[in-house]
């Protein structure tokens, strides 16, 4: 029977090489749609597939979206450009048992639209085989499993009504599949069980609970109770806070409410020979990702085209991710070109000259291809110097032309390339290349009977076009980015009123150095935009229209940087950091460069209920290290970051040391403010760098009517521009800038132009620049106490 097996799969590459070659033996093609995979696993995937298998790739790198619906939609738009008899619907890390031929020949008595259910078990690692990053053997070193009645059954197998390709719905893996609000039949298959090895290590199950999480937190933004329902909350504390899981956890979480005495010793007999890229599993690349799981994805790409075309790039990025190539020739209109150029910039997009006699390139690519092209196209390209011609045509071809198109291109020396042809077919959004697409590849002499089967194949398949409906024309970059489904949109009614659409404000956060401005900033927002923390200080010599910051807000924030600091220094070398520290002063400590933020379940109670009323905004120096647990409850806040010149700001803090009642018994060294300044703004960069939304500021931008404007278009709410007066700002510059601070003020200079006008690349080049010359500091000895008393 024609087969086919659909998985997903994110940072698997532990096992996924593993999973592909036991199952080639099963299924004719292997769907994988990765998930944003960052451990190796898309490198193993592009050199299996390199190696001839029969791997189609489908890239789903939105964070959050629907497994149900990404499934669903695979299906539709894979099944009726393959045809499949059988699908398998697997997880990687499942693994089937059972003859082939036995199971097809049970599975060919079931109706069309039915499923088949298998039995199942979940295999527990060893402490030894949890502690490794790779496995040399999964299936040979993970051996016992729960009892035989754990976990049950899994609908596994569909049996294809190509009547059900576009209505066809699947809940989840192993969960029954539908047919709009009717389950399918189902039928438990007795030669086929399924061997499922869902967590095999700590290397795995870290990244599995970093992927799990970002996907949680994507799908419930602006729900301050998300983390709480998070299930592995305790692990993932734990890996957040930068604790190493144990092999222990691994075989804990393995066995769940089965005792260890209770395993089965049952070996699983597998279709693989030796693992040919374990080299490739990389978990070190995760070590960014882990880094900024807390904080908003980056924001999408735009897929807006000015010319209004459709350019439908992810069948292409597929074809030339799978031929590496490295040379290309495009003969569609500049839109195109340019959008090719910005996808693959290490692509050399070659332009042939009249006078040049041998085209050299990987591949030739002609979208919406004029009719009499083809007979053209084939006489000027030759064989021995391309790899590959991509083409489909700009209108549907007419009855019969597909077939005599074919036979020109096999007298010029090419012929269809069919997995590369159904690949692009199955990937493309749009009905024009799914319907008419061709990939050519050169002749293989020795095979002339396979090649000729292959054209009649394509012209049947031509005359049975499956329906499609296309989506609105836009740039899409992956084939999941736009369901291009049979359901047609609705009437619009041109003469109904259209009411405007409102967007509500974005929250803010506000952070920097004190002294440097802050203050000011937030006393521009307000009713009625924005709420501000309840009981909020009274205003001061210093600040005579408002501090605009809370106590329980302040408490709370040296709350999460005691925490921080035990979590990282441990208790003693944290006592001997603050010594001298009374409560309220802990803005003007100065932590390790390196120290992370870290937050138990009673701050996130407290931070929930301090931002339940939203848009709001909330400022504290402190933010500058524990932005990323507000972050947290509040994804989508808007961080803006505001500084003066260091000199300045060093200058302003001694003086508040000196009129502040609070600060009376502390003391301070311009060295020490220089350290303060500096502190702040190296975190406030590092959060940009890690993927949060923060705005840099200069003070003088608080009187720059361009730039407010600017502002509130970005924060999506009126300011009020008079609350910020110049003539307060009364503190003239200190003496010599330390040389990094002054870098580092020429640093935010250059972020408040560029995240003013998101040029996020540019603004990360500039960061990492910086960090690169002036790298963080080793921790301070502990005899070295952070603060001095009177």
């Amino acid at each position: 029977m024609n087969t086919a097996l659909i998985a997903r799969t994110c940072n698997d590459a532990d096992i996924i090489e593993a999973f592909v070659r036991h199952h080639a033996g099963l299924a004719d093609l292997l769907v994988i749609i990765d998930e944003g995979c960052l451990d190796g696993t898309r490198a193993i995937l592009e050199a299996l597939r390199g190696e001839g298998l029969p791997l189609l790739i489908v890239d789903d790198p939105a964070v959050g979206a629907s497994p149900a619906g990404r499934l669903t939609q695979v299906y539709r738009m894979v099944a009726p450009i393959f045809a499949p008899d059988l699908v398998w619907l697997l997880e990687v890390g499942q693994f089937v048992r059972g003859d082939r031929v036995a199971i097809e020949s049970e599975l060919a008595c079931l109706p069309s639209g039915a499923t088949a259910i298998l039995r199942c078990a979940t295999y527990v690692p060893d402490a030894a085989t949890a502690a490794r990053a790779t496995l040399v053997d999964p299936l040979a070193m993970i051996v016992n499993r729960r009892p035989a009645d754990e976990p049950g059954e899994c609908h596994a197998v569909y049996k294809r009504d190509p009547a059900d390709d576009a209505t066809l719905a699947i809940d989840a893996i192993g969960q029954p599949l539908r047919r709009g609000d009717d389950a399918m039949p189902a039928f438990l298959c007795e030669h086929a069980s399924l061997a499922c090895l869902p967590l095999r290590g700590t290397a795995q199950l870290t990244a599995r609970l970093v992927h799990e999480w970002r996907a949680h937190r994507a799908r419930q933004v602006g729900d301050s109770g998300a983390r709480a329902r998070f299930a592995a909350r305790a692990l993932l504390d734990q890996v957040l806070a930068g604790l190493a899981l144990t092999p222990g956890c691994v075989v804990q979480a393995a066995l769940g409410a089965t005792s260890a005495d209770a395993l089965v010793r049952e070996p699983v007999a597998h279709d693989y020979a030796t693992l040919r890229y374990l080299h490739l599993v990389d978990h070190a690349a995760l070590a960014p990702v882990i880094d900024g799981a807390r904080w908003p994805m980056a924001a999408a790409p735009s897929t807006s085209v000015a010319t209004g075309e459709a350019i439908d790039l992810a069948p292409l990025l597929d074809l030339c991710a799978g031929l590496r190539a490295e040379r290309a020739i495009v003969m569609g209109s500049p839109a195109w070109t340019g959008a090719i150029a910005a996808a693959l910039p290490e692509l050399d997009l070659h332009v042939p000259t009249a006078d040049e006699q041998h085209i050299a390139a990987d591949l030739v690519f002609v979208p919406g291809m004029p009719a009499t092209f083809a007979d053209e196209l084939a006489e000027v390209v030759p064989p021995d110097h391309i790899r590959r011609i991509a083409l489909w045509p700009a209108q549907p071809r007419a009855a019969g032309v597909l077939s005599c198109e074919l036979e020109r291109w096999h007298a010029a020396g090419w012929e269809p390339d069919m997995m590369g042809t159904l690949s692009f077919r199955a990937l493309s959004t749009y009905a024009t290349a799914r319907h008419g697409a061709l990939v050519l590849q050169r002749i293989d002499a020795e095979r002339a009977a396979r090649s000729q089967a292959v054209r009649r194949a394509l012209v049947e398949i031509d005359a049975r076009v499956p329906e499609w409906i296309d989506p609105p024309a836009s740039l899409i970059l992956h084939p999941l980015q736009s369901i291009g489904l049979r359901t047609p949109p609705a009437p619009v009614d041109d003469a109904a009123p259209v009411a405007p659409a409102t967007v509500a404000p974005r929250s803010v956060l506000i952070l920097g150095a004190g002294r440097s401005g802050t203050s000011c900033l937030a006393g521009m927002f307000g009713p009625p935009t924005h709420h501000h923390a309840s009981a909020l200080y009274a205003p001061g010599v210093s600040n005579p229209k408002g501090y605009f910051e809370a106590g329980h807000i302040n408490d709370l924030n040296e709350s999460i940087l005691l925490t921080s600091a035990v979590a990282h220094l441990g208790a003693e070398a944290t006592r001997t950091l603050l010594q001298g520290f009374e409560p309220h002063q802990l803005w003007l400590a100065r932590f390790p460069d390196a120290m992370p933020a870290a937050w138990s379940d009673a701050h996130r109670r407290e931070i929930a209920k301090a931002v339940a009323v939203a848009p709001f905004v909330l400022k504290d120096p402190r933010m500058s290290v524990t932005a990323p647990a507000w972050l947290e409850a509040a994804p989508d806040a808007l961080i803006l970051a505001i500084h003066r010149a260091p000199g300045i700001t060093a200058e302003s803090i001694l003086k508040e040391c000196r009129v502040a009642t609070y600060l009376l018994d502390f003391r301070i060294s311009m060295r020490d403010a220089f350290d303060v300044w500096r502190q702040a703004y190296r975190r406030a960069a590092r959060l940009y760098r890690a993927g949060a939304d923060v705005l840099f500021l200069r003070y003088d931008d608080l009187f720059d009517a361009d730039r407010l404007a600017r502002l509130e278009e970005l924060v999506r709410a009126p300011l009020q521009r008079a609350f910020a007066e110049k003539h307060l700002d009364r503190t003239a510059p200190s003496p010599r800038v330390p040389d990094e601070c002054a870098a580092l003020g020429r640093l935010l200079d250059e972020l408040s132009v560029l995240t003013f006008e998101r040029r996020r690349g540019a603004a990360e080049a500039a960061i990492d620049r910086h960090f690169a010359q002036w790298p963080d500091r080793p921790p301070a000895p502990a005899s070295v106490a952070a603060a001095a008393t009177a």
